[in-house]
């Protein structure tokens, strides 16, 4: 094969690789979209838990809870909660550290969160549902607990 024809398949590879590319940048605008305005969409139902005190929880998320909104991600590796501030946005917090930094919707898509953000905010609907289904456990003990005795 000569240096011309692999440098013509090279091209074309590229030509390739720029589509994808492209094609990945249109995805991640997609998902970054979605994900703004579903934090917009959810601004009052946050600020309703928050006047409430409830702590948010996230359905896959279960080591965790916060009084500051709901939960958009967790990355192990880095030990980095994600969560969406009632105030300031979306913030990743270092678990270990306790040091905090602004993110945005993009960084989320980016950083492989689009899924976990999407349930922890579509969760805002059961959150409650969870609480009292919880309670209603802790009573039932209680009472049992209470019968044991008698």
């Amino acid at each position: 094969m000569t240096v011309n024809k692999i440098l013509g398949e090279l091209d074309l590879k590229l030509t390739h690789y720029t589509q994808a590319l492209l094609k990945q940048d249109e995805l991640v605008n997609q998902q970054e979209e979605i994900i703004i305005k579903k934090m917009e969409d959810s601004k009052e139902i946050i600020n309703w838990y928050s006047k409430k005190n409830f702590n948010f929880t996230h359905p896959t998320i279960t080591e965790f809870n916060t009084s500051r909104g709901p939960i958009l991600g967790l990355n192990k590796e880095s030990n980095e909660l994600i969560f969406l501030h009632v105030n300031r946005g979306i913030i990743k917090l270092n678990i270990r550290t306790g040091e905090e930094k602004d993110v945005d919707a993009r960084w989320l898509v980016e950083n492989g969160c689009f899924n976990e953000a999407i349930s922890g905010l579509d969760y805002l609907h059961n959150m409650l549902d969870e609480y009292l289904k919880s309670l209603k456990k802790q009573i039932g003990q209680m009472e049992h607990e209470l019968e044991d005795l008698q």
